[in-house]
């Protein structure tokens, strides 16, 4: 915000003096990032017939900015699109909305693990037919789905494992990016996006206010539960939770006992056929290994069953143990130790939720042991710094930088005390240069 009304370029060193010192790590990549994305750019000027690089902020992006600012214009702010729209006498409750979002949302995770998918009664085949076809296009489009080698038919990839265990906002994100993708220009699409995060959830918007690209969206969104639309030839959406979150913020879904019962009464069959949200799900890891999770359908059972050895499943419960040979097999479909602590984590019971260690602390060490029995030795991209070579380096400062490279950027791959000597990563070796220099003048 202080660089915006800058105007002309600025030196490095002037930067960071903008920081305290003990931040410069985080001033670095700051800056790193801000570069990635053309906002600050390099200038070399010369001094007196010296070269000097100096920073400055991209003009097109400063000048949107502070008219951004200045003169800020909301997102259906024109009330004339929603004067044309008649008072909606089935207008759906909030509770309805999430509801519809969980449900759909769902079928995306049914399909992506084969299980059978019943069509509710208001839904004809025509368009049963069409929305598998969307979502087997999406999951096939992001490699989360693979063809069987021999045959037509596909099954999950190790991609697909990774993308069930994500949190609900990360999953839709997934998609989102993915059909950012198919599209040769992004702007109207971004556009959308941001004006979604700037409606109320409950409250109807006019379809007529958005372009016919836009539009296109709104419906391909309501196949996924990201957005509601009562019929085809409806002149309003409604926003759905996850879509009014999608940019500035991320929350759990609005889930009420009133929206698992209409959940429920969605769906033909048994409970144990319903399709609700994971956050329904909730699991406490003990510290023999047992599992006791509280589930609601068959979604459920599925996504625990990919590292979990079920032993006793009932309409609501579910009893098992974390095994070597469970996990193991998990890991050898790409599934990685954190993405099983994270989900874990995400869904454990409110009993063990607000504990220091969800998940007991034996179990995380056990996990990550079974991990390392893949890589018994691993290769990667390194700097080697021999201190010993180095003039006015002793075991003092030794101990300092090493310190530093390891407790604070956590970038030290390999070391050796007793000759001076530890490997970094190269992005490590610039920020360790950085600090060497400033602080220790070497």
């Amino acid at each position: 915000m202080r660089l915006l009304f800058v105007t002309g370029p600025i030196d490095a060193e002037e930067l960071q003096g903008w920081v305290y010192s003990d931040c410069r790590d985080i001033h670095y990549h700051t800056i790193k990032e801000l570069k990635n994305f053309r906002i600050l750019q390099d200038v070399h000027n010369d001094f007196g017939g010296s070269k000097k690089t100096q920073l400055i902020m991209n003009k097109y992006f400063q000048k949107g900015l502070q008219f951004a600012i200045t003169n800020p214009i909301e997102p259906w702010s024109d009330t004339s699109a929603f004067q044309a729209l008649k008072v909606d006498k089935n207008k759906p409750s909030v509770e309805n909305l999430e509801t519809n979002s969980v449900y759909q949302w769902n079928e995306v995770l049914l399909t992506l693990l084969s299980m059978p998918i019943p069509r509710r009664a208001e839904v004809s085949e025509s368009d049963y037919n069409m929305k598998r076809q969307t979502i087997n296009n999406f999951l096939i489009a992001s490699n989360l789905m693979v063809k069987l080698p021999g045959n037509e038919q596909y099954q999950i990839s190790a991609d697909g494992y990774e993308y069930v265990l994500k949190d609900h906002q990360g999953q839709v994100w997934t998609y989102i990016l993915e059909y950012l993708n198919r599209m040769s220009t992004h702007d109207e699409a971004l556009s959308l996006l941001f004006m979604l995060s700037y409606c109320t959830l409950g409250e109807g918007y006019p379809i007529d206010a958005l372009t016919k690209l836009q539009q296109q969206l709104i419906f391909e969104f309501s196949h996924f539960g990201i957005i509601y639309i009562r019929t085809v030839k409806s002149s309003r959406f409604y926003p759905c939770n996850v879509a009014i979150n999608l940019i500035f913020h991320t929350e759990k879904l609005f889930v009420t006992q009133e929206t698992v019962v209409q959940a429920r009464a969605l769906t033909v069959g048994t409970v144990r056929s319903v399709n609700l949200s994971t956050v329904d799900l909730k699991i406490i890891v003990q510290t023999n290994c047992d599992v006791v999770a509280y589930i609601s359908n068959d979604l459920h059972y599925a996504m625990l069953n990919i590292f979990v050895d079920i032993k006793i499943k009932m309409p609501n419960m579910a009893m098992g143990k974390i095994t070597r040979e469970k996990i193991r097999d998990a890991y050898r479909r790409g599934i990685k130790v954190t993405q099983i602590l994270d989900f874990l984590t995400l869904h454990a019971h409110p009993v063990t939720a607000n504990r220091e260690h969800v998940v007991p602390l034996n179990i995380q060490d056990q996990l990550a042991l079974w991990y390392a029995e893949q890589y018994r030795i691993s290769d990667a991209d390194a700097v080697v710094i021999s201190c010993s070579d180095i003039i006015g380096m002793n075991e003092t400062t030794f101990t300092t930088l090493f310190g530093y490279a390891n407790d604070r950027l956590d970038c030290v791959l390999w070391a050796d005390p007793g000759t001076l000597t530890f490997a970094v990563t190269p992005e490590g070796y610039e920020q360790l240069s950085c600090y060497a220099q400033d602080e220790l003048s070497i």
